[in-house]
């Protein structure tokens, strides 16, 4: 059996898929043509037991040789018993489509996204099989041919922790490489939510404080949007981390700091300073205390510090040239700059050598020298030498818990990886440094015109940087190209601009007292009516409106990204949602008793963000 069953089955899936996606079917129509004329290599069709089509690729079976339909439909129901509060279904590989079909047959009030990067497999199951249901489904989301990127792009916007992934081997025996590939970004990203969640947890406290701290170098500090392209694609940048790798370069980075604009992240600034290195530039964007300890005690009167508006207080007061400011990753640095102006954003991929690197982006680098960016452990080394990291290792160390113990926790602890280096040799890391290289990589894609090289070949290999040859190094040593430091000079607009900040700066808190007051009082009163013994229809469809109303203002209102900061996790409000009692009452009573205390703990919590918010600007 390996000619299509019926003409008319194609034309009527193909007349619907044409309905359904009229973009998409014109933008594929020429290769449609081509590929539906001939069979699917690799691919044998056959009658299943029960008279349906089924197919193997590659010899491996795709579907029961018995029952396609109904082994679709207990894989499907399998999947969906292990999932727990999720809101879109994902499809990896279509096969026949009986998997499709069987998941929108289970769950008809979900999304549905189809990842399937070969439109002949699509094409195939259009001559075969009836997809009318799929078709018709309104929340169907196709992806044929798609790149990983694209379709990690997709799950992002529609939230990748809300996703149900729907796989099965044999639909992807056709493509390996890009479903392996894609499933491996779906846990980074996974593995990235998660360490962000964690991280929200342990510190959105720390991070509430400094930002209610800080709040006036929102105005008394200038934004990074000055530098803006000011390197125009002429000037190299160097980026200095505080990889071991870095001891072995610290002669030529002598060399550089005449060449080239050097950007240092603030783990490697004491190690620079002790080799009478200035850099131009000093990134700290993490606002824990630990960060601010980095640049504790040290001065660099002709560096400019960039940081962000929730970092620890005391980094306001380094010494240095001039402190400017990114855009801050926290609610209340952003509210108060869409009233105030953009300071401009950085990116930021868990590592401040990705914020250091996208600054040299941002100020219009072409090429790219990374130093001591190692993401990795060469020769058991964790850290350049000097670095706070490795003095305070030592000087923590004592005879029952040596500086060694210290290290061989680090070294061999349970999130080490084994990894390569450039030159293909085995390199310890581990999964968090994995997450930093992932990022390096996808914005190396996303920016192919910015070249970026690495100074040491035993760091952690990362497609997309290659190691420099000596023709590279010598375009950064080029001496006709001197970094002139007066690009990075203030305006002569600065202080007429800083005054106008500040009474913006006045402004913006003013309307936030007014927007949290505002939002205060609807949750307030939606508080009041859940509370409420209502028993009767018609008092419950009162109250059901009072929070109806509640619930829109809550989620149009500008300042609900800074109650999200100091908000219980999702987790813990379902702890105490469990923990709900009630009296013993007729089922639609009790049910309404519930819902009413979920909501009343929810607009409590909601009320305890406000007021902390209020206390410390009203």
């Amino acid at each position: 059996m390996n000619s299509t069953c019926s003409n008319d089955l194609f034309a009527r899936n193909l007349q619907q898929f044409q309905t359904r996606f009229p973009q998409l079917y014109n933008l594929c129509a020429a290769e449609i043509e081509a590929v539906s004329a001939v069979p699917e290599p690799e691919v044998t069709l056959s009658a299943a037991r029960n008279g349906m089509v089924t197919a193997q690729c590659h010899g491996i079976a795709m579907h029961s040789a018995y029952d396609p339909r109904k082994e679709a439909a207990r894989d499907v129901a399998t999947s969906i018993e292990k999932a727990t509060r999720s809101s879109v279904l994902v499809q990896l590989g279509f096969g026949l489509g009986y998997h499709a079909l069987a998941a929108v047959a289970a769950c008809p009030a979900l999304p549905l996204i189809i990842v399937e990067p070969s439109l002949h497999r699509i094409i195939t199951a259009m001559q075969n099989v009836d997809l009318s249901p799929l078709f018709a489904h309104p929340n169907l989301m196709l992806c044929p041919g798609s790149n990983t990127a694209a379709v990690i792009a997709l799950l992002e916007q529609q939230g990748i922790t809300n996703c149900l992934f729907i796989t099965k081997p044999s639909l992807q025996t056709h493509c390996p490489g890009f479903f392996s590939g894609l499933w491996n970004l779906i846990q980074r990203n996974k593995d990235k939510y998660n360490t962000n969640r964690r991280t929200l947890q342990k510190f959105s406290g720390l991070w509430f404080r400094n930002m209610c701290r800080n709040t006036e170098q929102l105005a008394y500090c200038d934004g990074i949007t000055r530098f803006k392209n000011c390197l125009g694609g002429t000037i190299p940048a160097v980026v200095v981390a505080a990889g071991p790798t870095l001891d072995t370069r610290i002669e030529l980075l002598q060399q550089l700091q005449h060449t080239c604009f050097i950007i240092c992240v603030d783990t490697a600034l004491r190690a620079l300073l002790r080799h009478n290195i200035t850099p131009h530039c000093i990134i700290l964007c993490d606002p824990q205390y630990y960060n601010a300890r980095h640049i504790e005690g040290l001065s660099a009167p002709d560096s400019i510090l960039v940081t962000e508006s929730a970092a620890y207080p005391s980094v306001f007061r380094f010494n240095c040239r001039e402190i400017v400011l990114c855009s801050s990753m926290f609610p209340l640095g952003a509210y108060i700059e869409r009233q105030i102006g953009s300071k401009g954003a950085l990116g930021t991929g868990g590592s401040v050598s990705a914020s250091a690197w996208d600054f040299a982006r941002y100020c219009g680098a072409s090429e790219i020298l990374l130093l001591g960016l190692d993401l990795g452990f060469p020769q058991k080394k964790t850290h350049t030498k000097g670095s706070t990291f490795e003095e305070k290792t030592f000087s923590v160390s004592t005879r029952t818990n040596p500086a060694e113990t210290s290290l061989t926790n680090v070294l061999y602890g349970p999130l080490t990886l084994k990894k390569t280096d450039y030159t293909g040799r085995e390199l310890l890391s581990d999964r968090r440094m994995e997450l930093y290289a992932w990022w390096f990589e996808s914005k190396c894609a996303e920016f192919p015109e910015v070249r970026t090289f690495t100074a040491s070949s035993s760091s952690l290999a990362i497609p997309g940087i290659v190691p420099a040859t000596p023709d590279d190094l010598a375009r950064f040593l080029n001496p006709e190209k001197t970094f002139d430091t007066s690009l990075l000079s203030s305006p002569p607009d600065a202080e007429s601009c800083r005054k106008q900040r500040i009474q913006d700066l006045q402004q913006a808190l003013a309307k936030l007292v007014a927007d949290l007051q505002e939002l205060k009082q609807a949750i307030t009163r939606a508080d009041r009516a859940c509370t409420s013994h209502a028993t009767t229809l018609q008092d419950q469809q009162k109250v059901l409106a009072v929070l109806d109303e509640t619930d829109r203002t809550l989620l149009h209102s500008p300042v609900k990204e800074l109650l999200s900061l100091i908000f219980p996790d999702p987790e813990n409000l379902q702890h105490e949602y469990a923990a709900i009692s009630v009296p013993e009452e007729p089922a639609a009573l009790k049910e309404w008793r519930i819902s009413m205390a979920q909501s009343h703990i929810l607009y409590t919590h909601v009320l305890a963000a406000i007021n902390r918010w209020l206390k410390n600007f009203s």
